[in-house]
């Protein structure tokens, strides 16, 4: 949804409270946010609570994103998880390009799942983009994304990194849609089984250099709101905390 007011957004999350909490059992059952859930979270804009208010997002406060994560969290632990990791990467569209950003992003439902590389995921640069393999672990949220992101190291070629200026290794995060990766049903545990935190994995995937981002870096900032300033991993830190 369109967030016009964000003053409400945490009565929002605790009148969904209820909800949520009923339907823990299948949430645990299914290993995902049902459905009906689901669409009730993204109707209340709780997704897009740090999305830029240039794509009708919130751009909340940080005291605002953790109590409406905690809201949902005295409901049910899981849907909070995925709430936690999906709003705060949604941080990233203030790095994308105005247009990129509004594709990945803009649809009422749009919700973006990555996790950290299981081994050395390469995207080799090739003409207008980057040719990426990678395997990934722990995308929360992974079942009921529209996008996926993959943090992965530059290649020039397949066995040649690309380096800055003091010889570290360049890392960048390429966004695809969820139907161009492979998502493996890996997530079979006891505690957050909701979340769906699933592995998966892309073979020889052409990115194209506008889908790609690095959290926080500098050049690549195009929202100049307070938000913007601070360091993703700070969001997760007050999100999962």
């Amino acid at each position: 949804m369109l967030i016009k007011d964000t003053q409400d957004l945490v009565a929002r999350a605790r009148a969904l409270a209820p909800m949520i909490e009923a339907a823990a059992g299948r949430t645990e059952k299914e290993r995902k946010i049902p459905a009906d859930v689901l669409s009730a979270m993204h109707a209340c804009g709780l997704f897009h609570m740090l999305l830029p208010v240039s794509l009708g997002g919130g751009a909340v406060d940080l005291v605002t994103f953790n109590q409406v994560v905690e809201a949902v969290a005295a409901a049910d632990a899981s849907p909070a998880w995925c709430l936690a990791q999906a709003a705060a990467s949604s941080h990233a569209a203030g790095f994308l390009d105005p247009k990129v950003a509004r594709q990945v992003f803009g649809a009422p439902d749009a919700l973006i799942a990555w996790g950290p590389p299981a081994g050395v995921a390469k995207a080799i640069a090739v003409d207008g983009g980057y040719r990426v393999t990678g395997k990934w672990r722990f995308a929360s949220g992974s079942a009921n994304a529209t996008w996926m992101g993959g943090h992965s190291t530059v290649f020039e070629t397949a066995d040649k990194p690309r380096r800055d200026a003091k010889g570290n290794a360049i890392n960048r995060t390429v966004l695809f849609r969820r139907e161009l990766a492979n998502i493996k049903d890996t997530w079979h545990v006891i505690g957050l089984r909701g979340t769906s935190s699933n592995d998966y994995e892309v073979s020889d995937l052409f990115v194209p250099e506008e889908y790609t981002t690095w959290r926080d870096s500098v050049p690549d900032r195009r929202e100049r709101g307070p938000l913007y300033n601070i360091p993703m991993l700070t969001l997760y830190g007050v999100g999962f905390s």
